[in-house]
């Protein structure tokens, strides 16, 4: 490979891991999306932590952090990985890759949403 084939794909990972880190920091800036929908917070940890849909584990290495992020706290986070995706969504009613769309939305294509965030208010959380 030419070395500026080399250098601009340098380039290219490290923009790409620059954006990422800015999109996670606006995810983090959202409440734990398990709090929202169940109207409390007594059962969370924080920090709030922006958590894979996909992770490299299962193909997500290459996929970008855009529309793949949810926001949860630690406990939540920790309990995704423990039970699964998709036991997660059953138990508490809800799609994090939804929620991660969701989220990409507002904070990329600026999609306001009149229930938002995530469908509940959280004025009161």
């Amino acid at each position: 490979m030419p070395a500026a084939e080399s250098n601009t794909g340098q380039v290219n990972e490290m923009a790409r891991t620059l954006i990422d880190l800015e999109y996670r920091r606006h995810v983090r800036r959202y409440p734990c999306v398990v709090a929202v929908r169940r109207g409390v917070v007594k059962d969370c940890l924080p920090p709030v932590q922006a958590c894979h849909v996909l992770h490299s584990g299962f193909g997500g290495k290459d996929v970008p952090d855009h529309y793949n992020l949810w926001p949860g706290c630690v406990v939540h986070h920790s309990e995704q990985h423990h039970i699964g995706r998709e036991s997660f969504d059953k138990k508490y009613e809800f799609s994090v890759r939804e929620i991660a769309e969701r989220v990409g939305r507002e904070i990329l294509d600026g999609v306001e949403f009149p229930d938002q965030p995530y469908g509940m208010e959280v004025a009161h959380l």
